[in-house]
Order: structure tokens, then C-alpha cells, then sequence
């Protein structure tokens, strides 16, 4: 078939739409991000910087190409030359196997990947010649579960924090994961520090400032946010203001410029008006022998407005009664921040990307509850 000598005319400005991808829909429905190409193209570079990709390099893509994370890699992966692995879906055990047996040079991986790798037998026992790199995101990681992969995989790791809205916001570098491992492990419960051209700021509700190391709304400025929300003008409008896009999750920055992330500013629990963050206790549990994996939720309560409530997936073979759990926890957080009550389960509801569908944990406590946060 004939085609013409000269490329086809097809201009394209840097504000024109490229793709629209959704949200993961952990906290509500899922939103259409709308993303232009100048964003697209800030985000290769920005994360290109980080990887220094070689043409002709393998890259296992194992996060659905309809999320942003997916979409990202396989876009980086093409307009550096190099190829990528696909397997149909994420399977542990196929997705070591590549790793050690594809030439592959670097992955993403949500933890919730991460982990069940970890869990795959002969795992730790493999060799990954050709793994320069696994970078992970989308959902906060334990100390454990990532100390744990360090020992396995045999590579250098970087932690990507972003948003479908925005990406990438900062990284943890390689270079800070070595530092980490040997001198300062408290990074690794660290996001990271901004990355080029990105700002940060953390705000209070009026969205004023708030002082370094306080606890406040993580709002970012760069040339990688999206566009809008397709045909959700008011839900734009609250999330992008100024300039500035508003992410939902609290966190702080310290006198360093490492980000830590401490919620979803919806997850939040209220406990007579006193914040508790579920990740902070989630952290303390996976600590214990017998945890295999905690989510916490705020349940209500009539004299607190809101009480912590985590349920727990045990280990395997393993067995935990509630208050060892309960007491766990006494000398790590504050007696307002221990759970109250603790239940068992054999599986969470999840998204594509391993996150656990809190609302949906939290939806039988609160049904028939005029009001969806704890008033005490």
C-alpha cells in the first residue's frame, strides 16, 4: 500500500489533551483525569532523570496500562528505545520469574506487589543479573516489607510519590535508600524530596503555610498536574486552585526537604478531636511476628466520635489474640492512637494496584449514620 513520502501534518500544542485515565477510587468514585501533552512529556523527563534508562534496556510493566503508573512506564519505556514485558496481569510468581529470567533492567511495583514477590518461594535464592532498579509507589510501604526486599532483590530502589493528578511530585532516590540502609533507616519512611520543577508546600485548612515538620494538607506546583477533572468543573475547582493542586494527603516536611506522608486527609480519624493517622498505626502492627498485613479504620463511638478499629491479616500458620495486638502497640503510639478493637480477616477488598478499599471496610460501621465522621 502506498504511503505518502512526507510525515502528515498534525500539529499538536503542549495544552491539547493527550490521554484521560481515572482515579483509584479508594476514598470515592473515581474521577477522569485529563492529562495534555506538555504534562505528559514534563513527567518522561522528570522521571527519566531519576532511572537514567539506556536504549535498548527491558522493563517488566506489571500495573495496568489504564492507570497512570501502567501508562507512565510504558510511554518512558518507548520514547527511550527501549522494550517492554508484559505479562496478561499481575501474577507473583511470573513476575519474579522475569525478573530473573527476561534480562529485565527495572520495574514499578505497588508494595502490595512488592510484598507478595517476597512470598514467593526460591525467591531469595534466584539471581537478578541484569536488575538495576525496582521502583515502587501508590501506596505506603512498611520498613519491613521494604528492608526485606533490599536483602532479596539485589538491585538499587526508588520510591515515586505522585498522584493520577500529578506525577511525579518527589522521589526517594536510590542514593537515599543506601544512605538508609546504612546510616539513617528512618528514611526509608520517607516520600522523598521534590522532584525537578516540582514545589511543595504544606498548608493548614485556610491554606496558610504551616511551620516545617507540622502536619498539614501536601498541596504541589509543577509543570506534570493534570488539566481538569472531565465534566467534574466543581471537583477541578477544589482540587486546583491557584496554581496549585491540592492532593488530599497530610503529611510534613522536615528541615531537609524529605516529605513524609502520614494519610489520606479522608482517612483521618477523629478521636475526641485529637487527629489520628491509620498509617502511623498500621506501621507499629506490622511490626508484630503474626501480622501479615493491617488495615485501620475509624469506627464511631459515642464518647470519642470516632474509635480506632484495625483488622488484621495474620501470617500464615501464625495466631494473634486482640489484646496482644492492643498491647502492642502500647509502647509505640500514644494511648488515643492504639486501636480499641482489633478483628481478623483472610483478605482485603482492594483496587488494581493492591490499595485496600477503606470505604468499603468502614462502610458497615457507618451505615445508617446521619453523619460520616465521629462527633463527640
Amino acid at each position: 500500500m502506498e504511503q505518502p513520502a512526507t510525515p502528515i501534518e498534525r500539529p499538536v500544542a503542549d495544552a491539547d489533551a493527550m490521554f484521560q485515565v481515572y482515579t483509584s477510587g479508594t476514598t470515592g468514585q473515581p474521577k477522569g483525569v485529563v492529562v495534555s501533552h506538555g504534562a505528559c512529556m514534563a513527567m518522561l523527563d522528570t522521571i527519566e532523570m531519576q532511572f537514567t534508562i539506556q536504549p535498548g534496556e527491558r522493563f517488566l510493566v506489571v500495573t495496568p496500562i489504564f492507570h497512570a503508573s501502567g501508562l507512565i512506564c510504558s510511554f518512558l519505556s518507548v520514547a527511550k528505545g527501549c522494550s517492554i514485558y508484559m505479562p496478561r496481569g499481575f501474577d507473583p510468581v511470573e513476575a519474579v520469574r522475569a525478573l530473573s529470567e527476561e534480562r529485565i533492567s527495572g520495574t514499578f511495583m505497588a508494595p502490595a506487589m512488592i510484598l507478595a514477590c517476597l512470598g514467593v518461594p526460591g525467591a531469595a535464592e534466584r539471581r537478578y543479573d541484569t536488575l538495576r532498579f525496582i521502583s515502587y509507589g501508590a501506596a505506603a510501604i512498611s520498613v519491613e516489607t521494604l528492608t526485606r526486599a533490599t536483602q532479596v532483590f539485589p538491585c538499587g530502589f526508588l520510591q515515586v510519590y505522585g498522584l493520577t493528578e500529578a506525577l511525579p511530585v518527589t522521589f526517594l532516590s536510590m542514593q537515599d535508600h543506601q544512605t538508609a540502609l546504612t546510616d539513617k533507616p528512618e528514611l526509608l519512611t520517607s516520600a522523598g524530596r521534590s522532584a525537578l520543577a516540582f514545589q511543595i508546600r504544606i498548608v493548614d485548612e485556610q491554606g496558610q503555610t504551616v511551620p516545617t515538620g507540622s502536619i498539614g494538607e501536601i498541596i504541589v506546583s509543577g509543570p506534570g498536574l493534570m488539566t481538569e477533572y472531565w465534566n467534574r468543573p466543581e471537583a477541578t475547582a477544589e482540587t486546583l486552585r491557584d496554581g496549585w493542586l491540592y492532593t488530599g494527603d497530610a503529611g510534613y516536611v522536615d528541615e531537609d526537604g524529605y516529605l513524609y506522608i502520614r494519610d489520606r486527609i479522608k482517612d483521618l480519624i477523629l478521636w475526641s478531636g485529637r487527629n489520628v493517622y491509620p498509617q502511623m498505626v498500621e506501621d507499629v502492627l506490622a511490626q508484630h511476628s503474626a501480622v501479615f498485613e493491617a488495615a485501620v479504620i475509624g469506627v464511631p463511638d459515642p464518647v470519642t466520635g470516632e474509635a480506632v478499629k484495625a483488622i488484621v491479616m495474620l501470617r500464615e500458620g501464625m495466631s494473634a489474640e486482640p489484646q496482644e495486638l492492643i498491647d502492642f502497640c502500647a509502647d509505640s503510639l500514644a494511648e488515643y492512637q492504639r486501636p480499641s478493637s482489633v478483628e481478623f480477616a483472610d483478605s482485603f477488598p482492594r483496587n488494581v494496584m493492591g490499595k485496600v478499599l477503606k470505604r468499603q471496610l468502614r462502610e458497615p460501621y457507618w451505615a445508617g449514620q446521619e453523619r460520616r465522621v465521629g462527633t463527640a
